[in-house]
C-alpha cells in the first residue's frame, strides 16, 4: 500500500500566498508595459518639467533614441568631437602659407580618405545629442519664436501686419513648421539638409549670392529684402577656423543681410565660454560690440550659451575691423582652445561691381 502524504494546513496556506504573489507580479509587469507604451506624452512632460531651468522661454523636447545608431550621449559626443578635429585639421592645412596648392590638396585628400565620419553622421550625432535629457536638449525653433513673440510681436500695434523675416543658418531640420506663426517667415539653410523646407546652401556662398551679387535663384522662394533676425545655433563652433568664425559673425552685420535693429540669436556650447584658454563671455561681448552688436540677454546652462544681440549700426565694409585672440584668460591643462578672431583686411573695391571685395 502506497502512502500519499497529505499537506499540512500551514503548507497549504504558503502555496496560496505564493500564487497571490505571482499574480501581483504579473499585474504590475503588465501595468508597467502599458504605461510605457500608452503614456509616452506624460513621461516626456515629466522630463520637460525637470529641465525647465534652461530658460524661462525655452521649451525642451526629448527625442526618440530607437531609430538612432547611437546607444548613448557619450557615443554621439565622441562622434561630434572627432568630426570637429577633422574640420580643424583641414583648416590648419588651408591656412598654412608654407604649403603650395598641390601640397595642400594632397594633405587634405589624405585626411579626408582616413576620415570615417561623414557630415551626415555628424549631424545625426548632433540631433541625437540635443534630444537627450542628459545633454539638456532644447528646441531652438521654439526658443527663437518665444523670444520674437515677446520682444517684437507683443510690442506691435494691431494694425501692424508686416511679416518678420528670419534666416536660420545650419538648421539641419526646420523646427518652425510644427507650429507655424502667420507673420513669421523663416528661411532655413544648411550644408546637408535632413528635413523638409531646408535649402541646401553654404552660408558663405549664400552671403555672396544674396548680398554681393544679388543673384539668388528665384525658384528657391527666398525673401530678398533683408532679414529681421539671424539664428546661428551651434554653427559658429562648427567652423574649424578662428578667422571664419569671426568672418561669419561680421557678415551678419551687413545691412543687406540683417536690417538695422535686427536680432542675432547665438547658441554655443558652454565649454566655449567656461573652459576656453582664450575666450569667455566678456570677450564675446567685446567682439560683438566691436562690430556694432549690443547684447540684450544671455544665459549659460550646463551645456549651452544662449545669447541674443541687436544690430545697432550695420557695417558696409570690413576696413579697420580687427579683433585679435586674447591670451591666458584661464589657466589649466584641461582647457580647450576655442576662440573667435577678426583678421586684418585692407580696403579694396571691385571696379566693375563697386562692392567691397574683403567684406
Amino acid at each position: 500500500m502506497i502512502h500519499i502524504p497529505t499537506p499540512s494546513p500551514n503548507e497549504g496556506k504558503k502555496e496560496k500566498k505564493k500564487k497571490k504573489r505571482r499574480k501581483k507580479r504579473k499585474a504590475t509587469l503588465l501595468a508597467k508595459s502599458t504605461f510605457s507604451t500608452n503614456n509616452n506624452k506624460n513621461s516626456n512632460n515629466t522630463k520637460k518639467m525637470k529641465h525647465n531651468h534652461l530658460s524661462d522661454n525655452t521649451k525642451l523636447e526629448t527625442g526618440s533614441k530607437s531609430n538612432s545608431s547611437f546607444k548613448n550621449s557619450i557615443e554621439s559626443q565622441a562622434t561630434v568631437a572627432k568630426y570637429h578635429v577633422f574640420m580643424k585639421n583641414i583648416e590648419k592645412i588651408k591656412s598654412n602659407t608654407n604649403l603650395s596648392k598641390e601640397e595642400k590638396c594632397k594633405q587634405i585628400a589624405h585626411i579626408e580618405k582616413n576620415n570615417k565620419i561623414s557630415l551626415k553622421k555628424y549631424q545625426e550625432a548632433s540631433i541625437f545629442g540635443s534630444s537627450t535629457i542628459e545633454n539638456a536638449g532644447f528646441n531652438c525653433g521654439l526658443w527663437v519664436k518665444n523670444e520674437i513673440h515677446k520682444r517684437i510681436f507683443c510690442k506691435r500695434s494691431s494694425n501692424d501686419k508686416d511679416n518678420y523675416y528670419v534666416l536660420d543658418v545650419g538648421a539641419i531640420n526646420n523646427q518652425y513648421i510644427n507650429k507655424p506663426t502667420k507673420k513669421l517667415k523663416v528661411t532655413c539653410i544648411d550644408l546637408n539638409p535632413m528635413g523638409p523646407d531646408v535649402i541646401k546652401y553654404d552660408f558663405f556662398d549664400f552671403f555672396q549670392d544674396y548680398v554681393i551679387h544679388k543673384n539668388v535663384n528665384n525658384e528657391l522662394n527666398i525673401h530678398k529684402g533683408g532679414y529681421n533676425c539671424i539664428v546661428l545655433s551651434l554653427v559658429v563652433n562648427f567652423l574649424g577656423s578662428l578667422h571664419k568664425r569671426g568672418d561669419m559673425l561680421f557678415k551678419c552685420s551687413h545691412p543687406n543681410l540683417l536690417t538695422k535693429g535686427g536680432l542675432l540669436f547665438l547658441v554655443l556650447p558652454s565649454a566655449c565660454i567656461n573652459n576656453s584658454r582664450y575666450f569667455d563671455m566678456e570677450v564675446l561681448t567685446q567682439l560683438m560690440g566691436h562690430i556694432n552688436f549690443k547684447l540684450l540677454s544671455s544665459k549659460v546652462t550646463k551645456k549651452l550659451l544662449l545669447a541674443i544681440f541687436e544690430l545697432e549700426k550695420p557695417n558696409t565694409n570690413r576696413f579697420n575691423f580687427y579683433f585679435p585672440r586674447f591670451k591666458n584668460i584661464k589657466q589649466g591643462k584641461n582647457r580647450n582652445n576655442f576662440s573667435i578672431i577678426l583678421e586684418k583686411k585692407t580696403e579694396s573695391i571691385n571696379k566693375h561691381t563697386k562692392n567691397f571685395v574683403n567684406f
